[in-house]
């Protein structure tokens, strides 16, 4: 137990001081962007905090993914950077601290003068969040462990961009998000690490918070508004699992919203602040290309048409529209240029994965996962869909409490003008936007990849539930829409109640060594009876639960083709051991078709033995290679060179 508390202890520790850096960072550089503090009153405290917070992860993740592609991820540097990033937010931030004082006495006199309904649903959306804090000590999602956990732990044990084995090109996406893990994994430990999405899922949750406020949302619709997006699973399963996705997600709301705010700040603030949220938000999440540029785009529009005298002619609107366009677009290059540099110094190929010089491209951003006939159905039951499709890959579904409130929406007044409400422009762009994907991508049916405009659709159907709930003299009604909400909040919170009993056991197991998973038994195994650098031949995707040197020393891609295509066991296993690698993890749900010949413990050379070990179901097996002193010398093996780094050769 004290060992537990310890760890919690350490991860908390580094946690607190890293957000409060990005946040500190954040003010700072909005501040010098135009957005200042006082804008906690003008405008939303929920808005510039998560603003703030969200442009900090931004700076940090793109600096610390600059300096690994150059070799310089050091605790030295990287602690000085997050130092400095702390420090230059300070006086900003104790100037804007009477201001959320002021904020904060303003809302608890709010809370007092809710109906009780309404307060319980504040109470239990508040408890859901509170839970999704506690189950980020879960066990990482199997996405995570195969990369979004891996590559970053092996660039913080190696203090460079070093490519992942199996994964070298993937890694041609953008990484600002994962470079947080990486800081944890130099620091402190996983746990820290996926605190850190939560983090930015609180700044996800203030920025649609605030884009909900300005498209004319009342506190209660406010509160309906998020535990719409709470019991989104599309949301929720990226806000715990150790996947980078909700870093990309609160920089594309937060571009969405200042693009809202040009109106108040018609000068340079709001574009810049757009411009380079959205440039980071593509470069975390390439699959926003498609749809947050016409998203912003046609908002960007309609937004300085508003501002624009009436007077204005189509000319002398055009000139402005012009100038406002290349100031966004030339903040969005700035905050692209991380992944072109890093992309450039590891691959020698600035423009990857979009455009790969004197090669193909890695069809990373050409995904398409099912037949002609399942995409026409997938298109077909839009937006059901959305809500009630368990397709693979799809990871996540849209709330059904959206699509219960959606007939609501012939309740909601009818604006005094279409093209002048915030909601109606906002609501009709993102249905566009998500149409868009369908046509463009069809057969990548993954919600997480378009995400943003299916948050930006959730705030018509949380005013039109607001509006119903304070107008209506329908009482049974009204009832029925409450309770709704309420059970769709505590049902969302008990389907969690497993996953933390799990963060619990995680918890205690990985900090004794002894988590039961058959994953984590057979990366145990290696790690206790294997030497250090031991090379594993790794035919499984998981791979973040291995020991540094183990990480860093699994058999390349290139070597793991070459034995894979060996046409007998005994040419496998020379092979394997010739490559330095004693150890094969196999993954039969996955891989068990890898090999081109079946694998035969007995047909070996006579100077080797090969051991089986199986675990439950038969799913994972573990062979175990044991020469001889008859056996020759491998070609190939892993040394240990400075600093912990570890490097394979071959003779």
């Amino acid at each position: 137990m004290l060992l537990d508390m310890l760890i919690l202890l350490d991860a908390f520790f580094y946690w607190a001081i890293y957000v409060v850096a990005c946040l500190f960072l954040g003010v700072r550089l909005v501040s010098l962007l135009g957005l200042k503090e006082i804008a906690i009153t003008q405008v939303s405290a929920a808005g510039y905090l998560g603003l703030s917070f969200a442009m900090g992860l931004l700076a940090l993740g793109s600096v610390f993914e600059v300096i690994a592609a150059l070799g310089l991820f050091s605790k030295g540097l990287v602690g000085g950077l997050i130092l400095v990033g702390m420090l230059s937010g300070v006086p900003i931030a104790l100037r804007a601290i009477p201001l959320m004082k002021e904020k904060m006495i303003t809302l608890s006199s709010q809370w007092s003068d809710q109906p009780s309904a309404i307060q319980i649903i504040i109470a239990v959306t508040v408890l859901l969040i509170l839970i999704l804090a506690c189950i980020t000590l879960s066990p990482p999602s199997w996405d995570a462990m195969a990369y979004y956990l891996a590559q970053p732990k092996l660039i913080a044990a190696t203090g460079r961009f070093t490519l992942l084995p199996a994964y070298e090109d993937f890694s041609q996406i953008g990484l600002a998000g994962e470079m947080h893990f990486a800081v944890f994994y130099l620091f402190s430990s996983e746990f820290a690490a996926k605190m850190v999405v939560w983090a930015a899922m609180l700044s996800s949750v203030a920025l649609l918070w605030a884009i909900g406020s300005l498209a004319g949302l009342g506190r209660l619709g406010q509160w309906v508004l998020i535990a719409l997006l709470l019991t989104s699973t599309v949301f929720t399963n990226i806000a715990w699992d150790g996947k980078s996705d909700l870093f990309a997600t609160a920089w594309g709301l937060g571009a969405v919203y200042a693009v809202l705010l040009v109106e108040k700040f018609p000068n340079r603030t709001s574009f810049s602040l757009s411009g380079l949220l959205a440039g980071g938000a593509m470069a975390g999440k390439l699959s926003f290309i498609l749809t947050l540029i016409p998203l912003l785009g046609i908002l960007f529009i309609w937004r300085v048409w508003l501002c624009a005298p009436r007077t204005t002619s189509s000319l002398a609107f055009a000139a402005p529209l012009i100038r406002k366009i290349l100031i966004a677009s030339g903040w969005a290059i700035i905050a692209i240029l991380p992944l072109i540099i890093k992309n450039a110094a590891v691959y020698d190929q600035p423009f990857a994965p979009i455009y790969l010089f004197g090669s193909e491209n890695s069809g990373l951003l050409n995904q398409g996962w099912f037949t002609p006939e399942n995409t026409r159905w997938i298109l077909m039951t839009y937006p059901l869909a959305l809500v009630f499709g368990q397709y693979p890959m799809q990871y996540g579904n849209l709330s059904a409490l959206w699509l219960a409130l959606l007939p609501l929406l012939f309740f909601a007044p009818r604006p005094v003008s279409f093209i002048r409400s915030p909601l109606f422009v906002l609501s009709v762009v993102s249905v566009l936007t998500i149409l868009l994907w369908a046509i463009l991508r069809p057969a990548a049916f993954a919600p997480r990849y378009f995400i943003i405009p299916l948050l930006t659709i959730l705030p018509a159907v949380a005013y039109s539930a607001e509006v119903f709930i304070r107008t209506t003299q329908l009482r049974l009604l009204k009832a029925i829409v409450l309770l709704a909400i309420a059970f769709s909040v505590f049902s969302a919170s008990v389907r969690f109640a497993p996953a933390m009993e799990r963060s619990i056991s995680y918890l205690r197991q990985t900090a004794h060594k002894s988590w039961g998973n058959p994953i984590w038994a057979m990366t145990e195994y290696v790690a206790r009876e294997g030497r250090p650098g031991e090379r594993i031949f790794l035919m499984m995707y998981y791979r973040s639960m291995l020991r540094n040197d183990l990480l860093q020393c699994v058999l390349t891609q290139q070597e793991s083709v070459t034995i894979r295509e060996a046409n007998s066991s005994h040419d496998i296993w020379e092979k394997m051991h010739m490559a330095g690698s004693n150890y094969l993890i196999l993954d039969k749900r996955t891989h068990a078709s890898a090999f081109s010949t079946d694998l035969n413990i007995a047909d070996t050379p006579e100077w080797l033995t090969v051991e089986k070990k199986a675990y439950p179901g038969d799913k994972f097996v573990l062979y175990i290679l044991k020469p001889s002193e008859a056996a020759p010398e491998p070609k190939s093996k892993c040394i240990e060179g400075q600093n912990g780094v570890w490097t394979s050769i071959t003779e």
